[in-house]
């Protein structure tokens, strides 16, 4: 018998055995970097500019007068610009309210008692127009369409600072 001989690996072998060491640091080391980067944030885009509510209300008044509508597509077109001026510019949640219940929240806002009553009359005109069938004039129409032009513009008049109450 015999003892155990200690057998050296032939060269050739030490060199393949290094380079799957070197293969496998290499994944490794990928791997990790893969696993511990950090997540891309997100590009964050500029908020488009704030849009002028009376501006924006005013235009779409313009587009209304433009476009050949039944009398309730338009008296609906009408009151439904009015009431988001009103929401955004002064906070009253008019679209979820009926026409009387605007009304009365109306009369806190300030608007002189003649604008306030041309207004109230154009939004009942509206209301029977939308669920009466009544058939208005075309002179109701320019009427209505002043009226809700004229208030907007009132309502944004009472908003305006002075410039000249600055103190010296």
């Amino acid at each position: 018998m015999k003892d155990i001989q200690e057998v050296n690996p032939p060269e050739e072998e030490k060199v393949n055995r290094l380079w799957w060491y070197i293969g496998g640091g290499i994944l490794l080391i990928l791997l990790l970097a893969i696993l511990l980067r950090k997540p891309k944030k997100p590009a964050v885009k500029p908020a488009p500019p704030p849009i002028d509510p009376c501006k924006q209300a005013l235009e779409q008044l313009e587009k209304l007068r433009r476009e050949k509508l039944t009398p309730k597509a338009y008296y609906s077109g009408l009151t439904d610009v009015f009431r988001v001026y009103v929401e955004k510019r002064k906070g009253v949640h008019s679209l979820q309210q009926t026409t009387g219940d605007l009304v009365m929240q109306l009369r806190s806002i300030g608007m002189d008692e003649g604008m306030f009553k041309q207004l109230a009359d154009t939004l009942q005109l509206s209301d029977l127009v939308k669920f009466a069938k009544y058939e208005p004039s075309s002179a109701d129409d320019t009427k209505a369409f002043e009226t809700i032009k004229k208030s907007i513009g009132h309502i944004e008049q009472s908003i305006q600072v002075p410039t000249n109450s600055e103190p010296r």
